[in-house]
């Protein structure tokens, strides 16, 4: 058992704790609440000693909660509930709201009390729900910038090709020196702005985890003339 102090004695200190404190007996009677407590569940001071645990908890989760009660009244070893994800609590008014608790077990008047610290997390719980709205959102952002990423990349590739092919072709007819020059500048630039779109396409594909390696032969001095 907990060398816990008697909450008779912790009485007077109770009421300045930041948490909803209650002290439960093994018929998990209410034998002690402070302000705070009855601040949260919408109980006049005083009021809710004397009720049963069950009148904080939601109705549809009572059945477990006897099991649970009776578990710890056994065990008494000191448990955190809620952490993972919130509990639910009941208010006079019938809302309910999430909670953490913090258990543990003394003795009061020769018998043994289940004392229960409560805190409402309905603001965090908030809080989590909002951050993950916003992922979603962010997510869907980025789904869709990326499949507009790789559809303008088609989009454009598209005539770009008919541009190169169409150099290609006035290359095989009869040119002067500069027009030729031209061509090639033209043909080079082309080629510059697919490897561009190629990139942009290759993003698209790591974002959606389709990108695949490929070896290809490289020519550097042909990359060093056209950097140059």
């Amino acid at each position: 058992m907990s060398n816990t102090p008697d909450p008779a004695v912790l009485a007077g200190f109770w009421d300045f704790a930041p948490d909803a404190l209650l002290a439960v007996d093994t018929d998990g009677r209410i034998v002690y609440a402070n302000a705070r407590a009855s601040e949260m569940f919408g109980y006049a001071p005083g009021t809710l000693q004397g009720l049963p645990l069950d009148a904080l908890i939601p109705e549809r989760l009572r059945e477990g909660h006897v099991h649970m009660h009776a578990m710890f009244m056994h065990s008494g070893s000191t448990r955190e509930m809620g952490a993972g994800g919130a509990l639910l609590a009941l208010r006079r008014d019938g809302s309910e709201f999430p909670v953490e608790i913090s258990l543990s077990r003394c003795h009061s008047g020769g018998e043994v009390v289940a004392l229960a610290a409560i805190r409402n997390v309905t603001v965090r719980a908030q809080h989590e729900q909002q951050l993950s709205q916003a992922r979603d959102a962010a997510l869907v952002a980025g789904a869709a910038k990326t499949q507009f990423l790789a559809t303008m990349s088609h989009e454009i590739r598209t005539p770009l090709n008919s541009v190169v092919g169409l150099v290609h072709l006035m290359q095989g007819t009869r040119l002067d020196p500069r027009q030729a020059d031209f061509l090639g500048k033209i043909d080079k630039s082309a080629r510059s702005l697919l490897a561009i779109i190629n990139d942009i396409l290759d993003f698209s594909k790591i974002e959606a985890g389709g990108l695949t390696v490929e070896e290809t032969e490289l020519d550097l001095e042909q990359v060093l003339e056209t950097v140059a």
